[in-house]
């Protein structure tokens, strides 16, 4: 990779690799109709494709070569097997298909996206009682174009890089969370406490002036009483 930057710097050229490796064919999802699934095999990937018509003319050898401009109708065929996913549940929902490419450690390096795709046919392999294969359920999408959507990719990295910041912080929150659970706990019982010892002061003086005003009318009585002339 060195050699090749330090020959395109010297002959002006530019580098026509972003990467030293290329990606690995396993390492990929898939998004349907808004469903994040995954394939064993996607075949019928067209990046770009045209018809071209040689027009030959006379006194040349060689034909002139034109690309017609109409986009050719394209078919992708995904394959899986049967049992993991309904795809009869979600091809009235698929307009469209996003492939995610991963390198070897597993991260985002570029999305592929449809233009247009509308389901044509989901089957399943022949059945053979003398077999020992999967079963295995395939369908077929027509699709205009497919376009690379770094929107889409990018949106994806982030997404991932914020799901692994929240999983490196979740032990941290949870514990604070905890601390803060634990302190408000606290200061409810302290709460608490503090209102039923005000509660039972009151009920104590309360019951004080009761017994009080109680010992002062038996003292009148006894006066009233010991006031009345008997003598009569």
């Amino acid at each position: 990779m060195a050699y090749q930057t330090n020959v395109a710097k010297k002959f002006h050229l530019q580098m026509g690799q972003n990467q030293p490796y290329p990606l690995v064919a396993y390492q990929y999802d898939v998004i349907l109709g808004g469903y994040l699934t995954s394939f064993s095999k996607i075949t019928g990937l067209v990046l770009q494709s045209a018809e071209v018509t040689a027009v030959n003319e006379g006194g040349r050898n060689q034909p002139y070569l034109f690309r017609d401009s109409k986009k050719k109708l394209q078919t992708m065929v995904l394959e899986k097997g049967y049992g993991t996913m309904n795809l009869i549940d979600i091809c009235d929902k698929i307009t469209d298909v996003t492939i995610i490419l991963r390198n070897q450690k597993g991260e985002i390096i570029q999305a592929y996206s449809t233009g247009y795709a509308i389901v044509q046919e989901i089957k399943f392999s022949d059945l053979n009682a003398c077999s020992t294969q999967v079963l295995i359920q395939y369908m077929s999408i027509a699709y205009t174009v497919l376009c690379e959507s770094k929107d889409i990719s990018e949106s994806c990295r982030n997404l991932e890089k914020n799901s692994v910041n929240e999983n490196i912080t979740s032990d941290f929150a949870v514990a604070q969370n905890k601390k803060s659970k634990i302190k408000q706990n606290d200061k409810i019982n302290t709460n608490k406490n503090s209102m039923l010892n005000g509660i039972k002061e009151q009920n104590k003086k309360a019951l004080q002036k009761q017994q009080a005003l109680e010992l002062k009318q038996k003292n009148s009585k006894n006066d009233m009483i010991g006031n009345i002339d008997f003598s009569a």
